[in-house]
Order: structure tokens, then sequence, then C-alpha cells
């Protein structure tokens, strides 16, 4: 409840697109989206390609599934947190429509570089968990829910991409959106240790 408040703007494509609500979170309050319009673009270039990086990142995040599926785009998850746009994919750390979860790091035009996904039911509806994912250009991916690993995926040659699009919560700029309450995001560029 602090800080700069999301406000309605035009969105991509023109469309009005509402703001998060403010609810009860894991931690204080939260932001709730609605699987269909709204998300939070972050104003700051979180890229784990600086040379001070290293190639590393670590998004970690509080989420309460509501529902899957709930966006016409035609893939099987939606982002808590994505960067990346045409010809500038990054990273993203998803639900997958089967309530698990993933993380992707691609090369700028969309292949993967690393991109495992967890069981089914790893983010049950309507329970809060950790989600976390970590990401170095030695190691890939790994992925963990309330502290224990989930899903690894070593790289392969592609290279991560250094784009210019701003991260986002909640939303892919092609369409994809979460339906979900997420709360204490948060993004290192370095690999956390459990």
């Amino acid at each position: 409840g602090k800080g700069d408040t999301a406000k309605n703007t035009k969105g991509d494509g023109g469309k009005l697109v509402s703001s998060p609500q403010w609810v009860s979170g894991k931690i204080g309050g939260a932001l709730e989206l609605d699987g269909k319009t709204n998300y939070v673009e972050i104003p700051l270039d979180l890229s784990p390609q600086a040379p001070a990086n290293g190639g590393a990142i670590s998004i970690c995040a509080w989420v309460k599934v509501i529902e899957t599926a709930t966006d016409a785009h035609g893939q099987n998850r939606a982002p808590i947190v994505m960067k990346g746009g045409a010809n500038e994919w990054e990273y993203a750390l998803y639900v997958y429509d089967n309530f698990g979860v993933g993380m992707s790091v691609w090369n700028c035009g969309g292949t993967g570089v690393s991109e495992p996904s967890g069981a089914a039911n790893t983010l049950p509806k309507g329970e809060w968990h950790h989600a976390c994912g970590t990401f170095n250009t030695a190691n890939g991916v790994t992925v963990y829910v309330d502290g224990k690993e989930v899903a690894k995926a070593a790289p392969n040659a592609n290279v991560a991409c250094d784009g210019k699009t701003l991260p986002r919560i909640g939303s892919r700029v092609d369409g994809q959106f979460l339906k979900a309450v997420v709360d204490e995001i948060a993004i290192w560029g370095r690999v956390l240790s459990v």
C-alpha cells in the first residue's frame, strides 16, 4: 500500500488497461490480477546480462493462483513476472495451466536458452506459495516452490537476450495474462541459494 499508485492507462494496442486491485496478501497488501487486462510495468531495465551480474538473475514472489487459462492467447502458461517482446524476449517466471510453475530464459528471437517447468499442482489453486526461479549462464534455470527445487534445466548454446522492453508483473506484451494474487515480488542480479 505504499509507493506510487498504479493508474489506469492505455495498454497494448491502445486498449484501456485497468489497475490491479489492492487486496490482503501473504504479507500486508498484494496485487490481485484479473487474468484479462491488468498488469504492472516496472520502469527499470532489470536484465541479467549486465556485466556486473555475470549473466545471473533470481525472481521470487508469493503467489495465490485464482484460475488458469483465462486469456485467449493459446499458450498454456501466464507470467508472474516477464521481460521481453518481439525480438527482445528475455525471461519469465510462469504459472502453467496445470498449476505447475516454470521459468524461461530466451535469446532475443524467442528460442529457449533454458526453460524448465515443474510438475502439475506445484502451485495449487487458492493457496499461497513462494515461487522462485534462478538463472545463470553456467548452470541454466532452477525453479523452486517454498524453498524446494521443482525443476531444473541446463543452458544450451543460445545466448540470453539483453533487450530494452520493460519487465511486467502479470502479463506478456503478446496477450498472456495471469489471474492470481501476487505479493512480495523481488528480482536480484544474482543467483540466490536456498
